[in-house]
């Protein structure tokens, strides 16, 4: 019988981690101050009670992480040269349709503001819109309040900015693992599950409390089971006399 060996290939595709990693260098920024502009643009709104702009930006959120995940898997079945990918490249492809439906909804148009450098007197950027602070006339606009319609707008638009733009890093906007919590966080590092260290030692320390009651609720139910079985032997014995 003749074998074949298949030679693993190589693959140029990063692994999730990898691929968040290179997305918070080329931000320019750390894992920490990153997860400081998330948490002022994206967070907050996320753990805000839940309303129409929290559902959707859930959605959105969602839909990355699936389609960074998915990639993830497709990338590792081209470089292990077995099994089929072709079922995971539609479904990812499904998602992207349905991320880029719901991704049109939003706009963003260009600004331009007084930043006096060496190369220019102003800084050109897209920002998401429609901006409440340029409603009203006067040299500071009218308050941006996330509780009326334009400020909702501002606030919905500028965190589907955000998430467009690090689009690498999103599936580090993640729920916080203790089930008594679940708020949404921006994980510092890849491993990270819990929205703080205190959330973390509760629910290590409810893992130990189980585990401690479950062995003293075990150690009973076999010393009672013991007292049993001695109980029968008495009994049967006698009545054997």
């Amino acid at each position: 019988m003749v074998t074949t060996m298949r030679q693993l290939r190589t693959s140029k595709a990063p692994t999730a981690a990898e691929a968040a990693k290179r997305s918070i260098e080329q931000a320019g920024t750390t894992p920490k101050t990153m997860s400081r502009l998330a948490d002022k643009v994206v967070i907050q709104l996320l753990n805000r009670k839940p309303n129409p702009v929290t559902e959707r930006l859930t959605g959105i959120v969602e839909l990355c992480s699936t389609a960074i995940h998915l990639t993830e898997r497709i990338s590792h079945f081209y470089v292990q040269g077995t099994g089929s990918d072709v079922a995971l490249k539609e479904e990812r492809y499904s998602i992207l349709v349905e991320l880029n439906a719901r991704l049109s909804e939003y706009e963003w148009n260009p600004v331009v503001r007084n930043s006096v450098t060496v190369n220019s007197y102003f800084q050109i950027s897209f920002e998401a819109g429609p901006n409440p602070a340029l409603v009203k006339p006067g040299p500071f606009g009218e308050r941006i309040d996330f509780n009326t319609p334009s400020g909702a707008a501002f606030f919905e638009n500028r965190a589907v900015q955000w998430i467009v733009q690090n689009v690498g890093a999103v599936h580090r906007i993640r729920r916080c693992h203790r089930s008594q919590c679940r708020k949404w966080f921006f994980a510092v590092t890849d491993h990270q599950k819990y929205c703080g260290a205190s959330c973390r030692k509760r629910d290590a320390a409810q893992g130990d409390d189980f585990k401690e009651k479950r062995r003293l609720y075990m150690r009973k139910y076999r010393d009672d089971e013991s007292e049993r079985e001695a109980r029968a032997k008495r009994l049967a014995k006698g009545k054997g006399k």
